[in-house]
């Protein structure tokens, strides 16, 4: 990863001949693609097609068996809904402090200027009456919320979203989708796991992957049946009145 400041004229995300994996393993081949600022990219893909193994790739986890990539400006995270634990005795707050912690010295505490960061982006978020309030008590798109506040106190220009839509109902989903919107629209660049078809016709750009990258363009051009049957193979559902759609989704990805 080569972060360097943001720049307008230059992509936001640049993936190139990267060969992702595990122990050496491969699990994500033949990787060419660039976002630009405010860019919405749907990495869409089935349970195991590497969509986690590229996120965990470009924020540093795992390191690259072959080739590079560059990221301009500040990396944030968003991550899978966990499935710990919520009854840490934590607030809303907290969690939103978090993000700034990267960029601080190992030997200092989060003072006055991050307290405020953590505000602004809890406010930014929708969240700010809620900041007091024990993260175990948020509802599931709030908290979900909160994680992206967490990633914008820290300056995050760009954002990796591990199936941020995974296991919310309609309204939250509605009011996250919203948030991308706006997020996209001040120039932040969106990478988004998901398995929606719809939500990827409505982004910018798809990423198709399915253990190598199979398809990335515009989805007008990117969503044809070809590339989602050879994305989602025999799973691929044709709905009435024609149009296709992504089989259920088992949460964890590789």
């Amino acid at each position: 990863m080569v972060p360097i400041s943001a720049q307008s004229a230059q992509p936001a995300v640049l993936v190139e001949e990267l060969v992702a994996g595990y122990g050496g393993t491969p699990a994500l081949t033949g990787l060419d693609f660039v976002a630009a600022p405010g860019e919405r990219v749907a990495l869409l893909g089935p349970n195991g097609g590497g969509k986690t193994t590229l996120i965990r790739t470009l924020q540093g986890d795992l390191t690259p068996i072959s080739g590079t990539f560059t990221l301009r400006g500040i990396v944030g995270h968003v991550p899978q809904k966990s499935s710990g634990r919520n009854d840490w005795p934590v607030t809303a707050l907290d969690v939103a402090i978090c993000g700034t912690l990267d960029a601080l010295p190992w030997w200092r505490v989060p003072g006055k200027a991050q307290r405020r960061a953590a505000r602004e982006a809890l406010e930014a978020v929708g969240l700010g009456e809620r900041s007091s309030t024990p993260y175990g008590e948020l509802s599931g798109g709030q908290q979900r919320r909160t994680q992206v506040a967490a990633a914008l106190a820290g300056g995050a220009s760009v954002l990796l979203l591990d199936e941020p839509f995974a296991g919310l109902d309609a309204v939250a989903a509605d009011r996250l989708e919203k948030l991308l919107a706006t997020l996209a629209d001040s120039g932040t660049t969106l990478l988004i796991a998901t398995h929606d078809l719809d939500q990827a016709r409505s982004w910018e750009k798809v990423l198709c992957l399915n253990g190598e990258q199979l398809a990335f363009g515009p989805p007008e051009a990117v969503l044809t049946r070809q590339t989602l049957e050879a994305t989602f193979g025999s799973d691929l559902l044709e709905i009435p009145g024609g149009g296709f759609m992504a089989p259920p989704h088992h949460h964890h990805d590789h």
